[in-house]
């Protein structure tokens, strides 16, 4: 289910609260690049699988 608009705002508001300006695009930043290195490995151990059935 997704959130609606106040429901966002709201959840923005508190993360410009808790966290600087300045460490939010850091922030999306780190998760953007984990979840680059999540997806890198699931791929990688699927390539492994499919080698390993071959």
């Amino acid at each position: 289910m997704m959130p609606s608009l106040p429901q966002l705002l709201l959840i923005a508001a508190v993360l410009l609260i808790l966290f600087k300006s300045k460490d939010i695009p850091r922030l999306f930043s780190d998760m953007g690049s984990g979840i680059r290195a999540f997806r890198k490995n699931i791929q990688d151990e699927e390539e492994g699988l499919l080698d390993a059935k071959s």
